[in-house]
């Protein structure tokens, strides 16, 4: 199972819509790329941790990976601390265009992405499985019309 480090604002920024919803609503922004990110991590054998910037406030709902808020300090410093923190950072992927986090995880040896590449990824089309039309014997169109009085 691969493990994501995901820089939120960072790839927020990346985001054109994203990026123009963030100016007005904040949070908003954030649920959307939650929204993104739940629906691309659907079907794929991934973790997801997400890190923002500031306090969690009202915070923003997941129901299948972890958000991390830095508090009083930079989301970056905390993605820095929990790469060097983790004990296999090979297994990592980290997701974020800043060059300090960027450069610091390709030094501990985790793969890297940047937030262009991996909104690129969030924003591909889900492919669906096509839909089979239900086969019409025409001996139950009969019954229908019998059953309803249609002649």
């Amino acid at each position: 199972m691969r493990l994501y480090y995901i820089d939120g604002n960072n790839v927020i920024g990346k985001d054109p819509v994203l990026k123009s919803i963030q100016k007005t609503a904040k949070q908003n922004s954030r649920e959307q790329l939650v929204f993104k990110l739940e629906r691309w991590k659907a079907g794929k054998n991934v973790k997801i941790v997400l890190f923002f910037d500031g306090h969690r406030g009202d915070g923003v709902k997941v129901s299948n990976f972890t958000v991390f808020y830095s508090g009083n300090k930079t989301a970056d410093s905390l993605i820095k601390e929990e790469i060097g923190n983790y004990k296999n950072p090979k297994t990592l992927i980290v997701v974020s265009s800043d060059n300090e986090i960027f450069n610091f995880a390709k030094k501990c040896s985790c793969t890297t992405m940047k937030s262009e590449e991996f909104i690129f990824l969030l924003n591909k089309p889900v492919k669906s499985a096509p839909i089979e039309k239900p086969e019409i014997h025409t001996g139950s169109i009969d019954e229908f019309k019998k059953i309803f009085g249609v002649d």
